[in-house]
């Protein structure tokens, strides 16, 4: 079956989540056509070349589709265009040099295309360029685009590759993750003035550092989660005043937290779990008595480190501050309690055999067995323990939406039989952490147990999307 756009409309023509299983095919006349959109549908077959002849196309969205083959020469003919959303498809091809045409583009997308690197260099000749988002490029490793030119942009997103980036980037707006770039961070990132929001995420490297010249006073949201960064955190990051989100969790910091992180004033978010953070924990992050903790409420994670005693700390939750495993393993004061120290020791007698957990549902029991009821809808930075009996740790926020739950129900009404536990689910920006505590020496088996309830059954836009597990 096909899909014949007939393009009437001199203003727009938008297809956007109509769940339209059919080819595209086309019927082109020579209008002027501004704004064309298929997001998320079942759109396959190849994009035609006819496309290339809209002129006056401004916007093309063929995002979220089964699109497939290379992009046709005569995309490069849209010089009007000033968005272009690919994302979400099965490209075949390299990038073709042929993007650098596109001279009055602001936004282009090409996350999770299928397409092989490298990224052209004439994407340097794409000035007025403001978010740049390519990732999951396929091929050999890559040296990381040439944007000296890309003036315009004010964010910039890396994640999960090995990068080389080129001194001469600055100013940018742009999310480049999971390509295989090689090398390492220059120093210039310190000198990007612009910047607003820089992702720079899963980008594992050894000798990558952390830059002491951090004087961005526009940067509002910094997240370098898994870089293997090394060394103190600076204390000149209180130069970054506009700051709301800081995440550099899953990395190799040392030293103390600096007390000039109390400075920022409009910090909504700290992340700094997983390091080898050391000495005493701030009084502003312990003391409860802290206006950044009772008053503000900051989620704060600075579990798994290596902290040193003594600990004034008299419960494992303090507030909104997830402390769990975040002393050394040599300390052994009597006042830290078991919950703060390396692999949470049993603070009783270890009694338990078996475990059995309803991950985001109520207390249930199937076939003989008592599931314990987990409904705590926290999980930006917390820890919690039921009867010595076992625990949970979470950390972060869903990206682009801080607001969304750390429980997932069966919102669609699935006809899903089985167990009352497939109702329900546990869900994490970055992974849940469960713990049995007080348990029995000896070898255990464990089940776990899915049931899709995310994606609805029916021909609409939320039947849209796959499911990868990694456990």
């Amino acid at each position: 079956m096909s899909l014949e756009i007939l393009l009437t409309c001199k203003k727009c023509n938008d297809l956007t989540r109509n769940y339209l299983d059919v080819s595209i095919r086309t019927s082109l006349a020579p209008i002027p056509l501004v704004s064309l959109s298929g997001l998320g549908n079942h759109l396959s077959g190849s994009i035609p070349k006819e496309i290339g002849d809209l002129a006056t196309l401004e916007e093309l969205v063929l995002e979220n589709n089964q699109l497939e083959g290379p992009l046709p020469e005569n995309l490069g003919n849209l010089r009007s265009l000033r968005g272009l959303r690919l994302d979400g498809n099965t490209f075949s091809g390299n990038i073709p040099n042929f993007i650098g045409s596109w001279t009055k583009l602001v936004r282009l997308d090409m996350q999770g295309s299928f397409m092989e690197g490298p990224i052209p260099s004439t994407i340097s000749l794409l000035t007025k360029l403001t978010d740049l988002r390519i990732t999951d490029l396929k091929g050999s490793p890559m040296d990381f685009p040439n944007l000296h030119n890309l003036m315009e942009m004010d964010k910039l997103r890396v994640e999960y590759g090995l990068i080389r980036i080129y001194r001469t980037v600055c100013d940018m707006r742009s999310l480049l993750s999971a390509n295989n770039f090689t090398d390492t961070i220059p120093e210039t990132f310190g000198n990007m003035k612009n910047l607003t929001d820089v992702r720079w995420e899963h980008v594992f490297r050894e000798d990558t550092r952390f830059y002491r010249e951090l004087d961005q006073t526009k940067l509002e949201k910094l997240y370098m989660q898994g870089t293997s960064m090394e060394g103190p955190i600076p204390s000149t990051i209180s130069l970054l005043t506009n700051l709301t989100e800081l995440d550099l969790s899953f990395n190799r910091l040392r030293g103390q937290i600096p007390d000039t992180i109390d400075s920022l004033a409009d910090l909504e978010y700290l992340f700094l779990t997983n390091n080898s953070l050391s000495g005493t924990i701030p009084s502003w992050i312990s003391d409860s008595n802290q206006k950044l903790l009772v008053f503000l409420e900051i989620p704060v994670d600075v579990s798994y480190n290596n902290f040193t005693g003594p600990s004034s700390l008299t419960v494992c939750q303090q507030r909104a501050v997830n402390l769990v495993s975040s002393f050394s393993s040599s300390e052994s004061s009597a006042s830290v309690l078991w919950c703060l120290k390396k692999d949470l020791p049993c603070p009783g007698v270890s009694k338990h055999h078996s475990l059995f957990i309803n991950c985001g549902g109520d207390k249930i029991t199937t076939k003989g067995n008592e599931y314990q009821r987990d409904l705590d809808g926290s999980g930006a930075s917390h820890f919690s323990y039921y009867s010595e009996q076992w625990g949970y740790s979470s950390t972060g926020i869903f990206t682009g939406n801080e607001a969304a739950a750390y429980v997932a129900t069966n919102t669609f009404s699935l006809n899903i039989t089985g167990p009352e536990y497939f109702q329900s689910a546990r869900t994490s920006p970055v992974s849940p952490k469960y713990y049995g505590l007080c348990m029995r020496e000896g070898s255990y088996r464990v089940q776990l147990h899915f049931a899709e309830i995310m994606f609805s059954d029916d021909e609409t836009y939320s039947s849209l999307g796959r499911r990868i597990f990694d456990v």
